[in-house]
């Protein structure tokens, strides 16, 4: 019973959290500048935001993570 309950809570604090990174990747968006530049066919803000909604939390920041490495100029980038 208890570990229901905290599989539960675990499920909730994931998709609050999750949220939350969306909210401020919406804050953050405008001050990042023209959103048309990206190297990727679907630009990293588009992609985090896929990620946090199909993924789990921790697989969505290993990925969100590991394209914002790729994606500066010096970066490997596999388009």
């Amino acid at each position: 019973m208890i570990f229901s309950w905290l599989k539960k809570l675990s499920h909730f604090a994931s998709k609050l959290i999750a949220l939350f990174l969306v909210m401020m990747i919406w804050l953050i968006r405008p001050m990042l500048g023209p959103m048309n530049i990206c190297p990727y066919s679907i630009g990293c803000t588009q992609f985090a935001l896929q990620q946090l909604q199909e993924q789990p939390l921790l697989l969505a920041l290993k990925n969100i993570c590991g394209r914002l490495i790729q994606c500066h100029p010096f970066g490997n980038r596999k388009i």
